[in-house]
């Protein structure tokens, strides 16, 4: 017969049978949609190439050192300039090179002055990317001259600010900086370093004079290498390169030395592994999904297994027996694709909003043609993985079967069939416990204390663009303005707030009476003197910097514990001279007067790092960042802590405003997400896995009715055949659960940089999720168990 033929015999029998249909679809869909779901995540974080041309060969220069624990740490920018420079040379290892490093400009387009973030790149860094603007030009050599004009725009603030104007090119924009004149605007996919950019400036040389210059970290660069070096060449080069900018530099060796990241890798970090670890959780839903599919068949051909033979023996041949039964599955394939579209498209928009800000790249989330075709590709494997997991059996001859009227079709159970509830319960239970780990490490986290306060308490930040010595009295008088605002009981000033970026600053430090500097590098943050009591930060010995501490008197400095114990271990720190980075010439030198507790500045899974307090009056800086403390929760007090600062200077932007709460919150946006997205692909591999081994169970009590109702007939207690089928399924259930342990293992190195705080409590969280797995499945044994216990031995044995 023709295939059109058998395919409306195959939608017929379907059609007979909306159950099976119902649960086979629901099944797959489940599968299909989580795996088309993360499939998506994966591709638009990692997969999908960056925007340029030969996206592959951009990476990033870094300045590592071992001896001081940096890996991927920012440039200096005396490494930047002279990796510029080095650039240029026959033997440079790069094709091209370019730096830049992130800034502020307040732009005067509205009633308020609004502040932009931008990148201040130098002039290689558009031909490094080889991305041409939209509309006008990029740099050239005169708009880097001192006093430059020019700004090209985002495709975001070209709409923005002029509206989308097709003839913006030579338009003049007031900004804080004086008058920018529109250069160029860039494509709309174009959003490097990030797509927070509003614009790019021209950098201006860097003041080689200045300690910063030789110390700070705080320049990106990006590059290409030239094609067909080797890794060990361009290894070489580097570190020629490196040797030389000591000597120019005229900086110690302390083990610095330059590597080189991929672009993609260094903006997904080390989220690569933990997404293809969860992608592959998900696939174990779709493969769990399938052997389920393939003990539905096996239980349905039990039902049908008579009908199925009867044709056969009236001349159906094998061949065609088996075509119908291919074309079932890939109907209920077919559904099970539209099915899982349909979940992975809500799944895709939870996961999007799950992932802003905590995940890069994630404006990219989306169903794209590419999760169709894998969506397409998984609903045509489905048939194949059933077909392997043993959706369709032949145990006897027609004759056999119509001699015996249908009975034992499909004989004893093999051992493929009692391996399915095996695999499936190993794969549910590394789902669980990938599950677990995330959700424990969630708790461990949210349950760090952070070291200060964050109740009721509001930050500002903004960039001051003045004079050094109009810095300080600007801060002073915003304060008392902030102060004098209703219902706020403190405010103080500092240039970074904890947890923030913004103004944070590293630097290495010397102690007086030592020839080396410390073997690590400090946390630089500029205070006064109500800081420290604001946040409830321990005064551990010494005193405070103080309102005395002003710019006449001796330069102080407050030190946590951490350096404390790293610089002098058990004797005082009080008196002792810090030599640091600041200022023009010679290291500055800061008598340290009082040592606080830690606090964990550079997030709640970093341990607490070194850190310094300077006076702001002694120490100013353009970054400001004032925090409020209101007597309760207060709406509106950031919309009046700006007009604060507009009725002091109406041109002055306001950079940010946070509560630290929600900051502490952000800290656990990447692993909540991490947490959400694995523990629902385990409750569907555990819904199903269960499923599983609920079939497979109720299968073998159907196919022992006759045999259970002749041992009840001849005096066997009922409680002995539930005990029976709870001992087979517990077999299973063991066997699945020891190996899933193994697995769950593996799993969690894959995703072991989302996980944290599980050093100690590692097997407790494995055995949780066994014992968890474990449970379920004896539940989902009871019920074919119970059926058992309750069979009436008379109709047992007049069952066929």
């Amino acid at each position: 017969m023709s295939l059109a033929a058998d395919l409306h015999l195959v939608l017929r029998r379907l059609r007979r049978a909306p159950g099976f249909v119902l649960a086979v679809t629901v099944m797959l869909a489940l599968g299909i949609g989580t795996s088309v779901a993360m499939f998506s995540v994966l591709t638009g974080v990692v997969l999908n190439a960056l925007p340029f041309d030969d996206a592959a060969g951009l990476v990033s220069i870094n300045s590592s050192n071992p001896r001081l624990a940096i890996e991927r740490g920012q440039l200096t920018p005396g490494e930047a300039v002279q990796l510029s420079e080095a650039a240029a040379q026959p033997d440079s290892p790069f094709a091209s090179f370019g730096y830049y490093n992130w800034g502020g400009l307040t732009v005067f387009d509205a009633e308020h002055p609004r502040e932009t973030s931008v990148a201040i790149a130098d002039s290689g860094f558009f031909t490094t990317l080889g991305m041409q603007p939209l509309l006008g030009r990029g740099f050239t050599a005169d708009d880097f001259a001192p006093k430059s004009d020019a700004v090209i725009l985002s495709y975001r603030e070209w709409q923005r600010l002029l509206g989308g104007r097709p003839d913006a090119i030579g338009a003049i924009i007031d900004s804080s900086e004086g008058p920018k004149r529109v250069l160029g605007v860039m494509p709309a996919a174009f959003a490097f370093p990030s797509n927070e950019i509003g614009a790019w400036l021209p950098h201006q040389p860097f003041d080689s004079t200045a300690p910063f210059y030789a110390h700070a970290p705080f320049v990106f660069s990006i590059a290409r290498f030239k094609p067909g070096l080797s890794p060990s060449v361009i290894g070489a080069r580097l570190e020629a390169i490196a040797v030389s900018v000591r000597s120019r530099l005229q900086l110690p060796d302390d083990g610095r030395q330059f590597s080189s990241t991929s672009a993609l890798d260094d903006i997904v970090g080390d989220l690569r592994g933990a997404l293809w670890g969860a992608l592959g959780i998900a696939l174990t839903v779709l493969l769990i999904a399938c052997t389920n599919v393939a003990i539905l068949f096996d239980a349905r051909q039990v039902d049908h297994g008579f009908e199925q033979v009867l044709s056969q023996a009236l001349g159906a041949s094998t061949a065609r027996i088996w075509r119908t039964r291919m074309l079932e599955l890939g109907v209920l394939a077919l559904l099970g694709v539209a099915g899982g579209l349909a979940v992975a498209w809500f799944a895709v928009n939870a996961l999007r909003e799950l992932a802003a800000g905590s995940v890069p790249r994630a404006e990219l989330l989306a169903l794209d043609p590419g999760a169709l075709v894998f969506a397409l590709l998984l609903g045509a494997a489905t048939p194949l993985v059933a077909l392997a997991a043993g959706a369709l059996r032949y145990r006897a001859s027609p004759a056999q079967v119509l001699r015996s009227s249908g009975k034992g079709l499909l004989g004893k159970p093999g051992a493929q069939r009692r391996l399915l509830p095996i695999v499936a319960m190993a794969i549910s239970t590394v789902s669980l416990v990938c599950a677990v780990a995330l959700a424990t490490s969630m708790l461990r986290l949210r349950d760090i204390d952070p070291g200060f306060r964050t109740d009721n308490l509001v930050a500002l930040q903004l960039f001051r663009d003045a004079r050094l010595d109009r810095l300080e009295p600007f801060a002073e008088s915003l304060r008392e303005r902030l102060a004098a605002l209703p219902g706020v009981s403190a405010v103080a000033f500092t240039t970074a707030a904890p947890l923030s970026t913004n103004g944070a600053l590293s630097v290495d430090l010397k102690l007086s009476g030592r020839a080396e500097v410390e073997p690590f590098q400090a946390g630089l943050r500029r205070v006064d003197g109500g800081f420290r009591e604001l946040l409830g930060i321990p005064l551990l010995s010494g005193r405070n910097i103080g309102r005395e501490d002003n710019a006449t008197a001796e330069k102080v400095a407050v030190i946590n514990r951490e350096l404390s114990d790293r610089s002098f271990g058990a004797a005082s720190p009080l008196g002792q001279t810090l030599l640091l980075p600041l200022g023009q010439g010679e290291r500055v030198p800061f008598r340290i007067v009082g040592v606080v507790d830690d606090i964990h500045n550079d997030g709640l899974r970093a341990p607490p790092a070194p850190e310094i307090w300077v006076s702001y009056a002694q120490s100013p800086h353009s970054m400001m960042t004032f925090l409020v403390r209101t007597q309760g929760p207060q709406a509106g007090i950031a919309r009046q802590m700006a007009a604060a600062v507009w009725a002091l200077d109406p041109r002055q932007a306001v950079t940010r405003q946070f509560d630290l709460a929600g900051e502490i919150d952000a800290q656990l946006q990447t692993i909540r997400f991490f947490a959400f997205t694995v523990s629902a692909f385990a409750l569907a591999a555990v819904v199903l896995g269960a499923f599983g081994v609920y079939a497979v169970a109720s299968l073998q009590q159907r196919r022992r009715i006759r045999e259970f109702g002749l041992r009840l007939a001849v005096g066997a207690r009922p409680v002995n055949l539930g005990s029976q089928i709870l001992g087979d399924g517990l077999l299973s259930v063991s066997a699945g659960a020891l190996l899933g342990l193994a697995g769950g293992w593996f799993a969690l190195q894959l995703i072991a940089a989302q996980t944290f705080g599980l050093e100690g409590g590692l097997p407790w969280v494995m055995l949780s999720g066994v014992a968890a797995m474990a449970i379920v499945a004896l539940i989902a044994l009871l019920l074919p168990a119970l059926r058992a216990m309750r069979l009436d031995p008379m109709v047992a044995l007049r069952h066929e």
